[in-house]
């Protein structure tokens, strides 16, 4: 599986997915603010996601994070 598929199955599978994609962010050493500007989204809107007040992020979401973690 490639490093994308490993991402995206991380946090589609999690049962927490904000909190995995946090995790995720850190251990890629990011900023939400880094983040949200490789994904040309808010920080407020990311920030969101992670605090889990956005539950359910769609597949294009998770396929732009994706893209902007890799």
């Amino acid at each position: 599986m490639k490093d994308k598929e490993k991402l995206a199955a991380r946090i589609v599978l999690s049962e927490k997915p904000w909190e995995e994609m946090k995790k995720i962010r850190l251990e890629r050493g990011l900023s939400q603010k880094e983040l949200a500007q490789k994904m040309k989204i808010s920080q407020s809107t990311l920030a969101d996601y992670e605090a889990g007040r956005r539950k359910n992020p769609g597949i294009n979401f998770i396929k732009k994070l994706v893209n902007s973690l890799i």
